[in-house]
């Protein structure tokens, strides 16, 4: 019995299959999570309160702001607080630094409410997606409380530090209110 060896060209073929698995293997595992970051931060640049993302400009916010029935209540050359009912919303550059905060209470204003909880949604459903906290992203019946406070923080290239705090507490008359900071800090120049 004679056994018959591989040829050099199968040979050749199988170790450059396995080569070529291994390389997009060894490609895709880095990058996961710079791409959970990019879709975290999508996520975030597509939040707007009143029309202003956090990428908007000081001009445009005003402009916005007080279009939706907001009233500027203070100034300074880093940032606007503007109020409208039982709602705040403050807006800031500094630097580096691009801040939007938004409080209320839900009965207020509840189509800024929906945004920042359908993005909540989009965040918790991004695997890698920086979250500090989870008690937000349990679905409503397994949550331990109502209330919830969520931490997002992803660096996206090394360029741009995003950090998401969504915060919702429910008062004792059924209302509840929610809470948003949202901070894009550049980090190179």
């Amino acid at each position: 019995m004679s056994a018959t060896l591989p040829s050099t060209t199968q040979v050749t073929r199988k170790f450059s299959m396995r080569y070529i698995l291994f390389m997009l293997l060894f490609c895709t595992i880095p990058f996961a999570p710079a791409y959970a970051n990019q879709q975290v931060a999508d996520a975030v640049k597509a939040l707007k309160i009143g029309g202003v993302n956090v990428f908007s400009s000081m001009d445009q916010a005003q402009s916005m702001m007080t279009s939706h029935g907001y009233s500027e209540t203070h100034s300074s050359p880093r940032g606007t607080l503007y109020n409208k009912g039982n709602c705040r919303f403050e807006f800031g550059k500094m630097m580096s630094t691009s801040m939007m905060k938004y409080a209320c209470n839900s009965s207020s204003d509840a189509i800024h409410d929906n945004n920042i909880l359908k993005t909540l949604e989009t965040l918790c459903a991004i695997k890698d997606n920086g979250n500090k906290n989870k008690n937000g992203c349990l679905p409503k019946g397994a949550r331990a409380t109502p209330s919830f406070n969520e931490m997002f923080v992803v660096i996206v290239e090394n360029d741009h530090k995003y950090t998401v705090t969504i915060r919702m507490n429910h008062n004792t008359d059924g209302t509840q209110n929610l809470y948003l900071t949202l901070v894009v800090m550049r980090l190179t120049k």
